[in-house]
């Protein structure tokens, strides 16, 4: 065996002149049998497997973002709240059936017998309808000491609404400008018993049910109130938000730490 050192021109001349012929032919084999016949396709050829795994890729991340979407719709949805319990606003209602009447202090209201008719200097209540419970009487009472002046007591009968009793508290004031009703008449007055709350729109139950949440009430109960009221001509002058008239008046009384009923919240007819 023996070793030749080729230079350049040593290895030109191995072959012969048409030495390029075959090297042209070599990769002409070679180009077929990538199954083309140029440079140029044979790139696009090496290059065509690529989109498939881009698109392998991208098919990848669409489920994965799928699942997260569900995921993440599924975590939500868990964290809703369930559908509205009216629980508390029937087992919370007071049976006004076993309500006792007005005297026995059983239900922590009791006071004297209510008269027909009150005067206290140009004031006057009148009471067309019959005071059955303690709970109808205490939004009797609420006229009664605002005709009376008794602004101190009227204020014991309000529950904790803070705006509820602003409200009262300025009413002593508008009372010693001459602000103030001279005549309340009082048709009608009934504690509602718990069948009403089935006739009650759905926007009622809702704040009720806020209602008692927020104040905590353990009971509760609904005096509904027919009432017509004549202003002085000082209030008129004012301008009041409701002229001399007769409205219909909801009244949620109720209980929370102690058995003890307060007066929380009034409403208009078509709240």
């Amino acid at each position: 065996m023996y070793f030749r050192n080729l230079s350049c021109a040593a290895f030109v001349a191995d072959f012969p002149s048409d030495a390029h012929k075959f090297i042209q032919r070599t990769f002409r084999v070679r180009l077929i049998n990538l199954c083309t016949s140029d440079k140029k396709s044979s790139h696009k050829i090496r290059h065509k497997e690529t989109p498939r795994v881009h698109l392998f890729e991208k098919e990848v991340e669409a489920i994965q973002s799928y699942c997260l979407t569900w995921i993440f719709l599924s975590l939500f949805i868990a964290c809703l709240p369930a559908g509205t319990s009216w629980d508390p606003l029937y087992e919370n209602y007071e049976d006004i059936s076993s309500v006792s009447l007005l005297g026995d202090e059983g239900n922590g209201i009791c006071g004297a017998e209510p008269e027909e008719l009150c005067r206290f200097d140009d004031r006057t209540l009148i009471l067309e309808d019959t005071i059955d419970n303690g709970f109808e009487y205490q939004v009797y009472r609420l006229y009664y000491d605002l005709v009376s002046a008794d602004f101190e007591h009227r204020l014991s009968l309000i529950g904790e609404n803070e705006s509820f009793r602003i409200a009262v508290e300025n009413e002593e004031t508008l009372f010693k400008e001459g602000r103030y009703m001279e005549e309340y008449v009082i048709h009608e007055i009934s504690a509602l018993g718990k069948e009403a709350l089935e006739d009650i729109p759905e926007a009622w139950k809702k704040e009720l049910l806020d209602r008692i949440r927020t104040y905590k009430l353990q009971k509760y109960v609904i005096v509904k109130l027919d009432v017509s009221w004549k202003h002085t001509e000082a209030s008129l002058q004012a301008g009041p938000q409701l002229g001399d008239g007769r409205y219909i008046r909801y009244y949620l009384l109720g209980s929370s730490d102690t058995p003890e009923f307060k007066i929380y919240e009034v409403y208009w007819e078509g709240l």
